[in-house]
């Protein structure tokens, strides 16, 4: 009886085992993508609970035949009940794998598995990013994991962890050109969890910076998750500019930079302020006149960011969005030696500085931090400049041509003092100490171009800036009060 019962559960056993004969030949043959393969391996297969049934259907069998008691019996059946459980419920996951059309459900759970090796990890992450054909909804829902995945590791303060992080954050960085952005913008939350990332890990890279004994292994692993993220946001910035989200974009970037404006970390006489880390000025000045909508994107930027004299003196990140501008303009000056006309910074200056002329403006950026001459003046004035071309457009509904051409020169007349207002509060050091010089200069150069009317007109508008520039600084008593 006990030999009857022991053939049955081996042939029993074999036939199972005879089923996965061709589902394994179906499931390993097929073209299945890297992570499918592993989430097979990993998760549908299960090479460990198989090997386990398998062991618990035949080991036991050797026991059976022996003289034991009823109670050893019944643990052995026990045993092998368990493996063919274990067999079965192996071949019904692979059934469930053949038969299901869209397994992005079974590769979600997969990959949000706590419990999974490193190698396993990363090697699913670099696959996942590295697809090109995601559909918004696929995109979307690798995402919501990926955040999830990130907020398991990053909040652990350590460098095994912040390894995990830095890898599955550059799968992403450099896969980013492949992604469809729509699962991101339209979902403000998700911009909001990157910038919060890169608040969090400014935060703790600076508090190791400026800890009285510098923490430099982990100062230097956040450190490099940061520059990640700021790649990230960079990527995701120029993206956006060629796409139709830039008012998600700025406000969602407006609320965080608001909300974080008193974030600071300081050492001895050093002040680490956050807002000073954000690069994504440059993009937006190198990129917003070529992006798909350059009047709609300049009417999103905020406001409050544009450099008015208004907001430079009451709001920090003005000054922030002014020196970036600074930087990127000096480069363009310095490297255009053919003094080629820039459309960009024409336009960046135009919009970036709503209330000035542009033409005087630009007049007295190009003088100031064009590289310097034997003769500054001689030389500024006999160089084509290149961007504030562009004039401000008046209008308004006045019948009486007179009244509106008086309006008119009184409305260029206030945008020039704007202007120079605006120069002299952002420039104020390097204009009040030389401005006599300044106005002694060009004054002498007098005659030198009676030949060249355009280059006399160009000394007299130089001539009477400067002159505008003193006259409101004596006014203002500048001297005194710096």
């Amino acid at each position: 009886m006990v030999n009857n019962i022991s053939t049955l559960i081996q042939n029993s056993g074999i036939a199972l085992l005879t089923i996965y004969i061709p589902i394994g030949i179906y499931i390993f043959s097929g073209n299945n993508s890297v992570l499918d393969k592993k989430i097979i391996v990993k998760h549908v297969v299960r090479g460990e609970i198989m090997f386990l049934g398998v062991v618990l259907i035949f080991l036991p069998l050797f026991f059976l035949t022996l003289d034991s008691s009823i109670l050893i019996k019944i643990i052995i059946y026990i045993l092998i009940f368990s493996g063919f459980v274990l067999l079965t419920w192996r071949l019904l996951s692979c059934y469930k794998w053949i038969i299901k059309d869209n397994k992005q459900d079974i590769r979600l759970e997969f990959i949000s598995k706590k419990d999974l090796d490193k190698p396993t990890l990363f090697e699913s992450w670099k696959h996942v990013w590295n697809i090109e054909d995601l559909n918004i909804k696929e995109e979307s829902d690798f995402f919501n994991k990926f955040i999830k995945v990130i907020d398991s590791y990053l909040p652990k303060n350590t460098i095994t962890d912040l390894d995990v992080v830095l890898k599955l954050l550059d799968y992403f960085n450099s896969n980013i050109e492949k992604r469809n952005l729509s699962y991101i913008m339209n979902n403000e939350d998700n911009f909001k969890i990157i910038l919060e990332w890169h608040m969090l890990v400014w935060e703790r890279s600076y508090h190791y910076l400026t800890l009285e004994e510098v923490v430099s292994n982990l100062w230097f692993k956040y450190s490099e998750v940061l520059r990640i993220i700021n790649s990230i946001i960079n990527k995701l910035t120029k993206k956006i500019l060629f796409n139709s989200f830039s008012y998600f974009f700025f406000q969602t970037l407006e609320d965080h930079i608001t909300k974080y404006k008193e974030l600071e970390k300081i050492k001895k006489n050093k002040r680490y302020l956050y807002l000073e880390n954000f690069n994504i000025l440059t993009i937006l000045f190198e990129n917003i006149e070529n992006s798909s909508s350059p009047y709609v994107i300049w009417d999103y930027f905020p406001t409050q960011w544009k450099v008015t004299k208004n907001n430079y003196n009451n709001n920090q990140f003005t000054k922030i969005v002014f020196d970036r501008y600074l930087s990127w303009a000096k480069e363009r000056i310095y490297e255009n030696k053919e003094n080629i006309y820039d459309k960009e910074l024409d336009n960046t200056t135009y919009n970036l500085f709503p209330e000035v002329d542009p033409s005087v403006f630009s007049d007295i950026i190009f003088f100031l931090i064009k590289p310097w001459s034997n003769n500054r003046i001689k030389d500024f004035l006999e160089t084509d400049k290149f961007f504030g071309h562009t004039g401000r457009i008046y209008s308004a509904f006045i019948e009486d041509e007179k009244e509106f051409e008086t309006n008119h020169a009184d409305y260029h007349q206030q945008t020039i003092n704007q202007t120079i207002e605006l120069v002299c509060t952002i420039f104020t050091s390097k204009i009040f100490l030389k401005i006599d010089e300044f106005i002694s200069e060009t004054e002498k150069l007098e005659g030198l171009y009676d030949k060249n009317e355009n280059l006399e007109s160009k000394r007299k508008n130089l001539l009477t800036i400067f002159k505008k520039i003193k006259e409101y600084l004596d006014q203002k008593d500048f001297k005194k009060e710096n």
